[in-house]
C-alpha cells in the first residue's frame, strides 16, 4: 500500500517556537515556501501554525501529530478520547484558594518534552488589592465574570461553576482596569508572572501546569495507524534527550 503523507504541526509565532530551536536542530528541519522538511521523517510535511489553530487541526484529523503545550492541547479537547463521555470526568476540588492541577485523561499524548525547560502555569489572577475579599474560589467566582482566552478549559477545571468570557488581548490588562464590566480575575497562561507583577495582580490559583509534548490526532484513519507509529519511534528516538 502507498505511503500518504502526514501532516504535522510545529509551533510558529509563540515563546514555544523559541523554546523548540533544539528540536529543529536535532530534526534537521529545512524550510522550503513556508514548510518544513526533515531527512529523519520522509513523507512527514511539517507546517508552522499558531499553538491554536494547530491544537483543533489536531484534534479534527487534519495534522496527524503536532508539538503543543498541555494548555492548548487541554483548551482543544485533546485529553478526552473520543469515545469517553465528558460526564464521567471527575469533578475538582474547589477548596480555599486551591484546585487540584490536572490533564484529564491524556490519552493523545505521546511524550512530554519536559526537559526543554519551559514550563508555564495556566493561572487565575486577580487584583492584588481584593486578593482578601474572596476566601474561596466557589466565592470568587460568584462574584463576577472571569475573562479568559481558555474558556473551555475553565468551563471543565471549574465544572461550570462560574461566569467566563472569551477574551482576545492581554488578560492582565483587561483584569486590572476592568475593560469588561463586572470582571473580578482572568486566567491566562502564566511564564515568569512580570506582567502579573506588572499590572498589580496576583495568583489566586494555578490550574494546570504546561509543558510541551508530542500530541496525535485522536481521528488517524487504521490505514496510517502504522505509518505513524514508525514516525512516533522515531520522534522519540531523535528527541529522546529533551523527553522526560
Amino acid at each position: 500500500m502507498k505511503k500518504q503523507q502526514i501532516l504535522m504541526g510545529y509551533p510558529k509565532n509563540s515563546r514555544l517556537e523559541r523554546a523548540c530551536n533544539p528540536i529543529r536542530d536535532a530534526l534537521d528541519l529545512t524550510e522550503d515556501s513556508g514548510t518544513f522538511q526533515s531527512p529523519y521523517l520522509p513523507g512527514v510535511s511539517i507546517r508552522p501554525r499558531r499553538v491554536s489553530d494547530m491544537a483543533r487541526f489536531i484534534r479534527r484529523g487534519i495534522f496527524s501529530i503536532g508539538i503543543l503545550g498541555d494548555d492548548s492541547a487541554f483548551e482543544a479537547g485533546l485529553e478526552y478520547p473520543l469515545t469517553d463521555s465528558r460526564d464521567e470526568t471527575r469533578a475538582l476540588t474547589l477548596g480555599p484558594k486551591t484546585v487540584d492541577p490536572r490533564i484529564l485523561f491524556p490519552s493523545n499524548k505521546i511524550a512530554t518534552l519536559k526537559k526543554l525547560n519551559i514550563p508555564t502555569w495556566l493561572t487565575l489572577m486577580i487584583r492584588e488589592e481584593e486578593f482578601d475579599q474572596f476566601p474561596d474560589i466557589r466565592s470568587l467566582l460568584s462574584a463576577g465574570i472571569i475573562a479568559t482566552s481558555f474558556p473551555a478549559s475553565c468551563m471543565k477545571v471549574f465544572n461550570m461553576l462560574g461566569r467566563f468570557l472569551p477574551a482576545d488581548g492581554q488578560i492582565e490588562s483587561m483584569v486590572r482596569n476592568q475593560d469588561i464590566p463586572s470582571t473580578v480575575g482572568g486566567v491566562d497562561i502564566v511564564a515568569t508572572g512580570e506582567t502579573m507583577e506588572k499590572f498589580r495582580l496576583l495568583p489566586y490559583s494555578t490550574i494546570m501546569e504546561s509543558n510541551p509534548g508530542i500530541w496525535k490526532s485522536p481521528r488517524i484513519s487504521e490505514d496510517m495507524e502504522n505509518q505513524i507509529t514508525d514516525i512516533i519511534s522515531i520522534l522519540k528516538e531523535r528527541l529522546s534527550p529533551y523527553i522526560s
